[in-house]
């Protein structure tokens, strides 16, 4: 109760995700919160598409997205269950300006856009307390890098407390009024 645990594991591999959530459920009983945040970015090398090699795509692809997507696929039956349970996919800005020589990772951190807004549909409109699911991009609001303010941070939010159940973009100066419970 009240306390962390630790594991070493390659979010590319299924059988390593079941087992980590084996190991979590063994230990706490639960999972209250999943944050999908592993992902291939610093040592990537900027490449034209032209010339990116296959298997490096493939790398980036197996952990950028088939990570979160196995991630979800083994914790939220388990959050289901239990009628509660929140789910953060890490998304990032480099989505809306396109960065040329780096289209593994941004077509990447798209396909963490599209999931997270599939997933949130998917297990947000289906009766009782689904996983709240949001994705945030870090570092967008007038942060160093890539970005400037007009590719400040938006969350996709789902509220299924609601009977109403949408999913919306929120617009930046909206971003500080979502419910971080």
């Amino acid at each position: 109760r009240n306390s962390t645990d630790s594991m070493v594991f390659d979010v590319s591999d299924e059988a390593q995700c079941k087992a980590l959530v084996a190991r979590t459920i063994e230990r706490f009983g639960k999972i209250d919160i999943l944050i999908n945040n592993a992902a291939l970015y610093a040592p990537l090398p900027t490449l034209k598409v032209t010339e990116m090699d296959v298997e490096l795509w493939d790398k980036v692809m197996a952990i950028n997205i088939r990570g979160p997507f196995l991630m979800v696929k083994h914790v939220a039956p388990h959050m289901i269950a239990k009628k509660y349970g929140k789910i953060v996919n890490i998304g990032s800005g480099t989505v809306a300006r396109g960065i040329p020589e780096f289209s593994h990772y941004v077509t990447s951190k798209g396909a963490v856009t599209a999931f997270t807004r599939c997933m949130s549909r998917e297990l947000g409109g289906r009766g009782g307390v689904p996983p709240y699911v949001n994705m945030p991009h870090p570092l967008t609001a007038g942060g160093p890098g890539f970005y400037g303010a007009e590719h400040a941070p938006f969350v996709i939010e789902s509220d299924p407390v609601q009977p109403d159940f949408e999913v919306k973009d929120l617009k930046p100066e909206q971003y500080a009024q979502v419910d971080r419970d």
